[in-house]
């Protein structure tokens, strides 16, 4: 056996000895990385923005400073889901009375402070519920049980008004300080919905059904007892109760309570957030902004009962233990929209900020809007939520809204004048419903017209002898504007639908009737005007002693887009008339009074800037009435006759071309901040620079009798090489299409020599989807 060959060595241990004094020590571990580094699991240096990203000119972003969202949490058990706030509320940098980056020490601190009782309040949440589920199982309930043997709901500065309908707004929910431990405990009990008088309608087997019981009631009553209508009305049911359907909703109200905890724990995340957007004295001035935007027109809201709910949500922020009964759940709502909706209006204001307010409760209004209807603040908060989507540029948006607020009072009934007096006693009352009534009708038809969909509601829907409030003329103004206005819209419907329209002594009735509404509207009042005396329709009084008045002015702008609307049909038909031609001066006039007010009114005071959603759709029709009247010109043949009409005070040309730019300095100066302004300024600059062209609106040349002989054959020799080339695909060269070549110019089309003189109409509906 040979010996084993000597070992060399080892030289690990050397070689660990010189690693150890060649080798980098390893970094210290920071205590966060960034999102980049997590995602590709390597080193983060901790900065903001770190070596890695900064190389790579990457956002850096760190999870823990993200803004936390304002929507619930969704766990995979809803049953025991709950909406915890890990990290306290970013507030914007450029938020009312906040300029600067950095706060102190001292709003660190209380920043911090709300963090911790915004998780506390999360937790509390979540151990209530927890609780539920291990000792509170759902059993099934004697619909004989008395009520009392329910657990009381918890009276808190959250928890609805739970009212009836109509319900009182002085109403206080009574605390129950007692609770025993051993009462029996069920999960309905936390849900248990308000009672509440549904309606029904004659059609109704319910309707017929509480008739009968009326009149049984009555026949065994004794006699001289109450009549009929004294006692009750069959369209209501009082004898709803919650008793009468808990075992049909056992299995939907765990969730439900979810739901409420939830909306509970949110509210007061949305009153703890409240001072840091908006200071105490800014909110006050906003809801000065809102009345005199919205208030002055619709009276739908108390504006002194508005400003007592605020100065209660910034007492309660200071003192939280202070008496908060006047504020629940849909008042934070009403309070938050109506904020919202001013900071939308006030150019000056952050839009962020507005931004922030809604969408905040953006998920407690879309379950308003989801569930049944029990109060008739549920009817406010929809209508409110319509008003911020118009004035945040979403009008079809608004439009929808506002057909779901009018859906939701017809539920409750108040679309019947005789449930007002069944359930009205005070006159106030009757007073802000038929406001908010004859509200949702208005801003209904407006919103129709803007956007061309139909109406939600007819004429017939809503009690037409509900009386609107004395004192708001405007309401009772617009409500004779909304009856009259079906019988103007039939003429632009019938040429859309593709008849001829050449009626000027309708027309001449039609404005007659606008005349004699504007000088019933405004009688008395003054309005913005560069020429009063030059007014449209109507003298408005004259006296130095009392300022123009934005709301007259308003109507007055309304009695123009009424003309608008019925001068359009003339110049969206495809055919040529003397008709048409002598409708293009009072075309011209009401398109240059309304620029000019307008003009007036943004140049000189804040109405413009404020109400600029409810301004912006007259320029958008009076601009779409100069495009047609431009494109009729500019097809017809003999415009040299329309141009040199004595009829007109200056150039054709001229006054297109200083109305243009008097229309787009309006819209170029809101195109940052409205979608509207901003389409409605590109149309402009391309019809600008269209006019600018010198041939555009240029008399075209005369022709000569030998240009007539030649003409046909020029004509025949141009089109068949067109129909060959087309024929080998068995297509055809129909007149539109030749007719849209010929207009090449006008449509921004690159060639613009094909086409024959035959094919000259201009296009009534392509000129319809470029300029309304």
């Amino acid at each position: 056996m040979s010996p084993s060959p000597p070992k060399r060595p080892s030289t690990t241990m050397d070689q660990q000895n010189t690693a150890g004094t060649s080798r980098k020590r390893r970094l210290r571990y920071v205590w966060r990385a960034c999102d980049v580094c997590r995602r590709r699991k390597g080193r983060c240096d901790g900065r903001k923005p770190c070596d890695f990203c900064r190389s790579r000119a990457l956002e850096c972003r760190y999870t823990a400073d993200q803004e936390p969202t304002n929507e619930p949490s969704q766990q995979e058990d809803s049953a025991v889901s709950y909406s915890a706030v890990a990290a306290p509320p970013m507030l914007p940098t450029n938020a009312l009375g906040v300029n600067a980056m950095l706060f102190s020490k001292g709003e660190s601190i209380s920043r911090v402070v709300l963090a911790l009782q915004a998780q506390l309040d999360s937790l509390v949440t979540h151990m209530e519920l927890s609780n539920e589920l291990h000792t509170s199982p759902v059993v099934a309930i004697d619909p004989a049980l008395p009520r009392q043997s329910a657990a009381p709901r918890q009276n808190t500065a959250l928890e609805g008004s739970g009212s009836a309908i109509p319900p009182s707004r002085d109403a206080q929910i009574n605390a129950n300080p007692t609770s025993t431990s051993d009462a029996p405990t069920v999960a309905v009990a936390n849900t248990s919905k308000p009672s509440t008088r549904r309606f029904y309608g004659p059609t109704s087997p319910d309707y017929s059904l509480n008739a009968a019981t009326i009149k049984l009631r009555l026949a065994q009553a004794p006699p001289g007892g109450p009549t009929i209508t004294e006692e009750t009305n069959p369209s209501l049911e009082d004898d709803q109760t919650d008793d009468d359907e808990r075992t049909l909703i056992q299995d939907e109200s765990h969730g439900s309570a979810v739901q409420e905890r939830l909306a509970k724990t949110r509210l007061r995340q949305c009153l703890a957030q409240l001072p840091w957007l908006i200071a105490r004295n800014d909110a006050l001035r906003l809801l000065n902004v809102y009345h005199n935007v919205i208030g002055r027109l619709h009276p739908i809201l108390d504006p002194k009962r508005l400003v007592e709910q605020a100065e209660a949500c910034y007492v309660f922020h200071s003192k939280p233990t202070s008496d908060a009964s006047i504020l629940h759940e849909d008042t934070i709502l009403i309070l938050y929209l109506a904020l919202s909706i001013a900071l939308a209006a006030e150019p000056a204001s952050q839009s962020h900020v507005g931004k922030t307010l809604y969408k905040g409760v953006e998920h407690l209004i879309k379950l308003k809007l989801a569930s049944e209807v029990s109060s008739l603040d549920h009817v406010l908060i929809a209508l409110l939520a319509s008003i911020y989507h118009f004035f945040t540029g979403d009008t079809r948006l608004a439009w929808r809204v506002c057909g779901i607020s009018g859906r939701m009072a017809m539920e409750l009934g108040l679309h019947r004048r005789d449930v007002h007096r069944h359930l009205l006693r005070d006159e106030k009352q009757r007073t802000g419903i038929s406001a908010l009534i004859w509200s949702i009708v208005i801003l209904d038809r407006q919103w129709s017209a803007a956007t061309g969909l139909p109406q939600n509601f007819q004429e017939s829907d809503f009690d037409q002898s509900i009386e609107p409030p004395e004192d708001a003329w405007y309401l009772r103004a617009m409500i004779s504007y909304t009856f009259m206005s079906p019988k103007f819209e039939v003429p632009i419907h019938r040429v859309a639908a593709g008849a001829t329209y050449e009626q000027d002594d309708a027309f001449e009735l039609l404005n007659f009737q606008i005349d004699q509404w504007l000088k019933k509207a405004i009688d008395g009042h003054g309005i913005y005007h560069p020429s009063p005396e030059t007014a449209v329709g109507v003298k408005p009084t004259v006296d130095p002693s009392k300022p123009p008045s934005p709301v007259a002015t308003l109507l007055y702008l309304r009695a123009n887009a009424f003309r608008s609307i019925i001068l359009r049909p003339f110049f969206l038909s495809g055919s040529h008339s003397n008709v048409s031609v002598k409708m293009i001066k009072p075309s011209m006039n009401i398109i240059s009074d309304t620029i000019g007010v307008l003009s007036m009114l943004n140049s000189t005071t804040d109405v413009y800037k404020t109400q600029h959603p409810f301004f912006q759709h007259f320029l958008s029709s009076s601009c779409a009435l100069l495009f047609l009247v431009v494109a009729y010109v500019r097809a017809d043949r003999n415009r040299v006759v329309i141009m040199q009409s004595a009829d007109l005070l200056e150039p054709f040309p001229g006054l297109v071309k200083r109305e243009v730019e008097r229309a787009l300095a309006l819209a170029t100066a809101y195109s940052t901040i409205s979608q509207s302004s901003c389409r409605l300024a590109k149309r402009l600059r391309h019809l600008e620079e269209q006019l600018a062209r010198p041939d555009f609106l240029q008399p075209p040349p005369i022709e000569t009798a030998l240009d007539r002989t030649l003409q046909p054959q020029q004509n025949q020799q141009q089109r068949f090489p067109i129909q060959r080339g087309l024929g080998e695909k068995g297509d055809t060269v129909g007149g539109a299409m030749g007719t849209f070549l010929d207009q090449g110019e006008f449509l921004q089309v690159a060639d613009d020599t094909m086409g024959d003189d035959t094919m000259n109409d201009w296009p009534s509906n392509e000129v319809a989807s470029q300029c309304v």
